[in-house]
């Protein structure tokens, strides 16, 4: 499943972590700031062989992936400021800035 990736937030490259739950890879230091959102919001595991993996945690990832989310994450902002991560972050999956109201 896991293959180089870049970070779905900040696009740096090898991106060792995931949000499972969000299906998505993202770096260390986006990690970081998803494990302070709450497991409610990003359950956060290494991809490094360090976490037991379940099946739909697996699944999740390989629907999702980092495109897709941000297609749904970045609607409204396709090409977000990167200059305050945390603050993206947050906008991003906290506050749902970006996605288009049904």
């Amino acid at each position: 499943m896991y293959t180089k990736q870049t970070c779905a937030d900040c696009g740096a490259r090898n991106a060792n972590w995931a949000s499972c739950n969000l299906g998505i890879f993202i770096c260390i230091d986006c990690a970081q700031i998803h494990r302070g959102l709450g497991t409610h919001i990003s359950k956060v595991k290494s991809c490094m062989g360090t976490y037991l993996w379940h099946p739909d945690e697996m699944e999740q990832m390989r629907q999702i992936g980092n495109q897709k989310s941000n297609d749904k994450f970045l609607q409204l902002n396709p090409n977000p400021d990167k200059s305050d991560i945390l603050q993206l972050i947050k906008d991003k999956y906290v506050h749902l800035k970006f996605i288009k109201s049904p």
